[in-house]
């Protein structure tokens, strides 16, 4: 006669979950292979910069309005970039911010003149499949403002602290989740 132990017997549970936990904690260490923390950090500066520069106008439009297919070209580059960089969700966040950033900029009263990444400080990335990274920006981005026929020209720079979650895509990271707050003092 065969004794069947209950489904609720704790030791029986716990041996089964360690057998299921074992092989996952091998298959993910702690962090990320060096080789991936490399490609992770790639994943997280390349996302920042397309951010800052993504809907910058082209030169020769700086002073003037852009015409349509200009503004249907920054759109579509604007897509592919962010789906470069991102999944979703971030990756409609990023789409929808830029795309509203370059239609501001086809109306003429706000321009994205240039825009920089100038520096970032990996603080912390953990995990696996999923992957956590902490990281510091310094960020500034160069803004034209229409008033009538004039442009006013301002600088804007910002220290921000972010909190971004990968996704490993084929052999590349995306980032699906961001978040972010501006360091005391700065931001817009």
């Amino acid at each position: 006669m065969k004794l069947l132990l209950p489904v609720r017997d704790a030791r029986r549970k716990s041996t089964r979950l360690a057998f299921l936990l074992v092989p996952l904690m091998l298959a993910f260490p702690s962090g990320p292979r060096s080789n991936d923390r490399v490609a992770i950090q790639r994943a997280v500066v390349g996302a920042r910069v397309t951010w800052r520069t993504g809907a910058i106008v082209p030169r020769q439009y700086g002073q003037g309005r852009i015409p349509a297919w200009v503004t249907r070209r920054m759109l579509g580059a604007a897509r592919i970039r962010c789906a470069n960089h991102y999944v979703r969700p971030a990756l409609t966040l990023c789409q929808k911010t830029l795309a509203l950033e370059i239609q501001e900029d086809a109306r003429g009263r706000f321009l994205v003149l240039g825009g920089a990444l100038e520096s970032i400080h990996f603080t912390d990335v953990t995990g696996g499949f999923r992957t956590r990274v902490t990281a510091r920006t310094v960020e500034s981005v160069r803004l034209g403002r229409r008033e009538g026929a004039h442009v006013t020209i301002t600088v804007e720079r910002s220290t921000v602290d972010w909190s971004f979650v990968l996704v490993k895509v084929g052999r590349g990271w995306r980032i699906s989740r961001e978040d972010f707050v501006f360091a005391p003092g700065t931001g817009p």
